[in-house]
Protein backbone atom coordinates (compact mmCIF):
# COMPACT_ATOMS: atom_id res chain seq x y z
CA UNK A 1 0.00 0.00 0.00
CA UNK A 2 1.22 3.13 -0.78
CA UNK A 3 0.22 6.61 1.14
CA UNK A 4 0.40 9.71 -1.39
CA UNK A 5 0.00 13.53 0.14
CA UNK A 6 -0.92 15.60 -2.27
CA UNK A 7 -0.10 19.20 -0.51
CA UNK A 8 0.49 22.81 -1.28
CA UNK A 9 0.20 25.36 1.64
CA UNK A 10 -0.99 28.03 -1.38
CA UNK A 11 -4.96 27.51 -2.03
CA UNK A 12 -6.20 27.35 -5.73
CA UNK A 13 -3.74 25.30 -6.89
CA UNK A 14 -5.74 22.40 -8.13
CA UNK A 15 -4.80 20.12 -5.24
CA UNK A 16 -7.99 18.50 -4.61
CA UNK A 17 -8.95 18.24 -8.13
CA UNK A 18 -5.66 16.06 -8.53
CA UNK A 19 -6.33 14.17 -5.97
CA UNK A 20 -9.55 12.95 -6.84
CA UNK A 21 -8.91 12.97 -10.60
CA UNK A 22 -6.13 10.86 -9.46
CA UNK A 23 -7.64 8.58 -7.53
CA UNK A 24 -10.39 8.06 -10.26
CA UNK A 25 -7.75 6.99 -12.87
CA UNK A 26 -6.03 4.47 -10.59
CA UNK A 27 -9.67 2.83 -9.59
CA UNK A 28 -10.33 2.95 -13.39
CA UNK A 29 -6.90 0.97 -13.49
CA UNK A 30 -8.06 -1.66 -11.29
CA UNK A 31 -6.14 -0.23 -8.00
CA UNK A 32 -8.12 -0.24 -4.55
CA UNK A 33 -8.22 3.48 -4.05
CA UNK A 34 -9.00 5.06 -0.59
CA UNK A 35 -9.45 8.73 -0.78
CA UNK A 36 -8.12 11.13 2.76
CA UNK A 37 -10.01 14.43 2.95
CA UNK A 38 -8.04 15.85 5.92
CA UNK A 39 -9.31 19.36 4.79
CA UNK A 40 -12.06 21.31 7.24
CA UNK A 41 -13.32 22.74 4.15
CA UNK A 42 -14.52 19.18 2.77
CA UNK A 43 -14.05 20.40 -0.80
CA UNK A 44 -13.22 16.56 -1.61
CA UNK A 45 -15.75 15.18 -0.39
CA UNK A 46 -18.33 17.49 -1.45
CA UNK A 47 -17.30 16.77 -4.69
CA UNK A 48 -17.80 13.28 -4.35
CA UNK A 49 -21.12 14.17 -3.33
CA UNK A 50 -20.46 13.23 0.12
CA UNK A 51 -21.83 15.41 3.16
CA UNK A 52 -20.63 14.63 6.37
CA UNK A 53 -23.31 15.54 9.05
CA UNK A 54 -22.36 16.56 12.43
CA UNK A 55 -23.28 13.11 14.05
CA UNK A 56 -21.34 11.41 11.28
CA UNK A 57 -18.00 9.60 12.30
CA UNK A 58 -15.74 11.70 9.71
CA UNK A 59 -11.52 11.80 9.51
CA UNK A 60 -11.46 13.62 12.66
CA UNK A 61 -12.94 10.80 14.82
CA UNK A 62 -10.66 8.25 12.32
CA UNK A 63 -7.16 10.07 13.81
CA UNK A 64 -8.93 10.77 17.40
CA UNK A 65 -8.96 13.75 16.88
CA UNK A 66 -12.36 14.79 18.90
CA UNK A 67 -13.70 11.62 21.04
CA UNK A 68 -12.16 7.91 20.38
CA UNK A 69 -11.04 6.76 17.93
CA UNK A 70 -13.33 5.61 15.32
CA UNK A 71 -12.24 2.30 13.24
CA UNK A 72 -11.69 2.37 8.99
CA UNK A 73 -15.13 0.71 9.10
CA UNK A 74 -17.18 3.18 11.45
CA UNK A 75 -15.70 6.19 9.01
CA UNK A 76 -15.06 5.14 5.35
CA UNK A 77 -17.85 5.60 3.03
CA UNK A 78 -17.85 3.07 -0.14
CA UNK A 79 -18.88 5.07 -3.52
CA UNK A 80 -18.80 3.70 -7.04
CA UNK A 81 -15.18 3.75 -7.74
CA UNK A 82 -13.67 4.40 -4.71
CA UNK A 83 -13.59 4.58 -1.24
CA UNK A 84 -13.54 7.89 0.98
CA UNK A 85 -12.94 8.64 4.77
CA UNK A 86 -15.23 12.52 4.52
CA UNK A 87 -14.28 15.53 6.40
CA UNK A 88 -16.70 18.59 7.79
CA UNK A 89 -15.97 21.76 9.26
CA UNK A 90 -15.83 20.32 12.54
CA UNK A 91 -12.50 19.30 11.90
CA UNK A 92 -11.47 22.93 12.44
CA UNK A 93 -12.62 22.42 15.34
CA UNK A 94 -10.37 18.82 16.37
CA UNK A 95 -7.42 21.23 14.41
CA UNK A 96 -7.71 23.33 17.78
CA UNK A 97 -7.38 20.53 20.16
CA UNK A 98 -4.56 17.95 18.39
CA UNK A 99 -1.72 20.22 19.94
CA UNK A 100 -2.32 19.11 23.38
CA UNK A 101 -2.80 15.36 22.34
CA UNK A 102 0.52 13.54 22.84
CA UNK A 103 2.72 12.66 19.78
CA UNK A 104 0.16 14.71 18.03
CA UNK A 105 1.83 14.86 14.37
CA UNK A 106 1.39 11.15 13.90
CA UNK A 107 -2.20 10.78 14.23
CA UNK A 108 -3.00 10.38 10.99
CA UNK A 109 0.22 7.75 11.22
CA UNK A 110 -1.00 5.70 13.46
CA UNK A 111 -4.93 5.08 12.50
CA UNK A 112 -3.68 4.37 9.48
CA UNK A 113 -1.84 1.14 10.59
CA UNK A 114 -4.86 -0.25 10.72
CA UNK A 115 -5.80 0.14 7.16
CA UNK A 116 -2.33 -1.07 6.34
CA UNK A 117 -2.43 -4.36 8.17
CA UNK A 118 -5.95 -4.85 6.61
CA UNK A 119 -4.45 -5.01 3.46
CA UNK A 120 -7.65 -3.93 1.14
CA UNK A 121 -5.82 -1.00 -0.58
CA UNK A 122 -3.11 -0.69 -2.96
CA UNK A 123 -3.23 3.52 -2.63
CA UNK A 124 -4.21 5.89 -0.15
CA UNK A 125 -4.47 9.50 -1.30
CA UNK A 126 -4.47 12.43 1.23
CA UNK A 127 -5.62 15.72 0.21
CA UNK A 128 -4.50 18.23 2.50
CA UNK A 129 -5.31 21.89 3.70
CA UNK A 130 -3.72 25.08 2.67
CA UNK A 131 -2.33 25.49 5.58
CA UNK A 132 1.36 24.48 7.40
CA UNK A 133 -0.83 23.35 10.27
CA UNK A 134 -0.82 20.28 12.64
CA UNK A 135 -3.53 18.54 9.61
CA UNK A 136 -0.85 18.44 7.19
CA UNK A 137 2.14 17.58 9.44
CA UNK A 138 -0.25 14.35 10.08
CA UNK A 139 -0.25 13.97 6.20
CA UNK A 140 3.74 14.81 5.91
CA UNK A 141 4.40 12.40 8.68
CA UNK A 142 1.80 9.55 7.42
CA UNK A 143 2.48 9.79 3.63
CA UNK A 144 5.12 7.30 1.91
CA UNK A 145 6.13 10.26 -0.73
CA UNK A 146 4.77 13.31 -1.51
CA UNK A 147 2.82 15.42 -4.65
CA UNK A 148 3.18 18.88 -4.83
CA UNK A 149 0.71 20.31 -7.38
CA UNK A 150 1.99 23.89 -8.17
CA UNK A 151 0.40 26.35 -10.06
CA UNK A 152 3.46 28.25 -12.30
CA UNK A 153 3.57 32.00 -11.10
CA UNK A 154 5.74 34.11 -9.66
CA UNK A 155 5.30 33.70 -6.11
CA UNK A 156 5.64 29.60 -6.66
CA UNK A 157 9.27 29.31 -5.47
CA UNK A 158 8.90 31.28 -2.12
CA UNK A 159 5.89 28.88 -1.55
CA UNK A 160 8.01 25.39 -1.94
CA UNK A 161 10.22 27.07 0.16
CA UNK A 162 7.77 27.46 3.11
CA UNK A 163 6.64 23.91 2.40
CA UNK A 164 10.51 22.40 2.09
CA UNK A 165 10.99 24.14 5.99
CA UNK A 166 8.20 22.20 7.41
CA UNK A 167 9.52 19.10 5.69
CA UNK A 168 13.16 19.50 6.98
CA UNK A 169 11.90 20.74 10.99
CA UNK A 170 9.52 17.96 10.85
CA UNK A 171 12.64 15.72 9.85
CA UNK A 172 14.55 16.90 12.23
CA UNK A 173 12.26 16.28 15.24
CA UNK A 174 10.90 12.70 13.98
CA UNK A 175 14.03 11.24 12.21
CA UNK A 176 11.74 10.88 9.40
CA UNK A 177 13.00 10.63 5.89
CA UNK A 178 10.81 12.28 3.40
CA UNK A 179 10.29 11.53 -0.05
CA UNK A 180 9.15 13.59 -2.47
CA UNK A 181 7.98 12.31 -5.75
CA UNK A 182 8.13 16.03 -7.27
CA UNK A 183 6.46 18.96 -8.57
CA UNK A 184 3.41 18.59 -11.02
CA UNK A 185 2.56 22.07 -12.82
CA UNK A 186 -0.95 22.56 -13.12
CA UNK A 187 -3.28 25.73 -14.75
CA UNK A 188 -0.41 25.55 -17.06
CA UNK A 189 -0.73 27.70 -20.47
CA UNK A 190 2.51 26.29 -21.62
CA UNK A 191 1.93 29.04 -24.68
CA UNK A 192 3.27 32.12 -22.72
CA UNK A 193 6.90 33.11 -22.18
CA UNK A 194 6.12 33.55 -18.57
CA UNK A 195 5.19 29.84 -17.96
CA UNK A 196 8.42 28.57 -19.55
CA UNK A 197 10.80 30.93 -17.58
CA UNK A 198 8.91 29.78 -14.13
CA UNK A 199 9.05 26.08 -15.33
CA UNK A 200 12.63 26.72 -15.34
CA UNK A 201 13.05 28.13 -12.25
CA UNK A 202 11.07 25.56 -10.26
CA UNK A 203 12.78 22.81 -12.28
CA UNK A 204 16.18 24.38 -10.93
CA UNK A 205 14.69 24.71 -7.02
CA UNK A 206 13.68 20.69 -7.65
CA UNK A 207 17.16 19.84 -8.68
CA UNK A 208 18.43 21.65 -5.93
CA UNK A 209 16.44 19.96 -3.21
CA UNK A 210 16.97 16.09 -4.96
CA UNK A 211 13.48 16.00 -6.78
CA UNK A 212 12.06 16.03 -10.04
CA UNK A 213 9.14 18.37 -11.77
CA UNK A 214 7.01 15.51 -13.26
CA UNK A 215 7.24 15.67 -17.19
CA UNK A 216 3.29 15.91 -17.59
CA UNK A 217 1.88 19.08 -16.95
CA UNK A 218 -1.68 19.98 -16.53
CA UNK A 219 -3.50 22.42 -19.11
CA UNK A 220 -5.34 24.99 -17.75
CA UNK A 221 -9.36 24.73 -18.88
CA UNK A 222 -12.12 26.54 -17.29
CA UNK A 223 -14.53 24.01 -19.12
CA UNK A 224 -12.94 21.16 -16.54
CA UNK A 225 -12.74 23.32 -13.25
CA UNK A 226 -16.39 23.81 -13.86
CA UNK A 227 -17.05 19.98 -14.98
CA UNK A 228 -15.26 18.77 -11.78
CA UNK A 229 -16.06 21.35 -9.12
CA UNK A 230 -19.80 20.29 -10.09
CA UNK A 231 -19.25 16.52 -9.12
CA UNK A 232 -18.12 15.82 -12.66
CA UNK A 233 -15.60 13.19 -13.74
CA UNK A 234 -13.12 14.68 -16.48
CA UNK A 235 -10.97 10.99 -16.75
CA UNK A 236 -13.08 9.54 -19.62
CA UNK A 237 -14.40 12.83 -21.60
CA UNK A 238 -11.04 12.54 -23.97
CA UNK A 239 -10.08 16.41 -22.95
CA UNK A 240 -7.05 17.71 -23.20
CA UNK A 241 -6.80 17.89 -19.74
CA UNK A 242 -8.31 13.89 -19.01
CA UNK A 243 -5.21 12.96 -21.46
CA UNK A 244 -3.01 14.85 -19.13
CA UNK A 245 -3.81 13.27 -16.36
CA UNK A 246 -3.81 10.11 -17.65
CA UNK A 247 -0.05 11.00 -18.48
CA UNK A 248 0.45 11.94 -14.63
CA UNK A 249 -0.82 8.98 -13.88
CA UNK A 250 1.50 6.38 -16.03
CA UNK A 251 4.65 8.77 -14.35
CA UNK A 252 3.37 8.25 -11.21
CA UNK A 253 3.15 4.73 -11.14
CA UNK A 254 6.52 4.40 -12.58
CA UNK A 255 7.97 6.45 -9.89
CA UNK A 256 5.95 5.29 -6.46
CA UNK A 257 4.92 1.79 -8.23
CA UNK A 258 2.21 -0.19 -8.64
CA UNK A 259 1.10 -4.26 -8.38
CA UNK A 260 -1.84 -4.36 -10.45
Amino acid sequence: MKVICFTNQKGGVGKTATTLTCGLELAKRGYKVLLIDLDAQASLSQLLGVQAEKNQKTVADFIGARNEKATLEETVVKLNQVDMIPANILLSVAEQTMPALDNNANLLSRALREVRNAGIYDYVLIDCPPSLGILMKNALMASDTIVVPVKPEKVSIMGLELLLGTIVRLSESYGKEFDISGFLLTMCNARTNSFKTIKADIEQFAEQIGTRVFKSTIRQSVRCSNVIGEGGNIIDDGSGVSGDYKAFVDELISIVGGNV
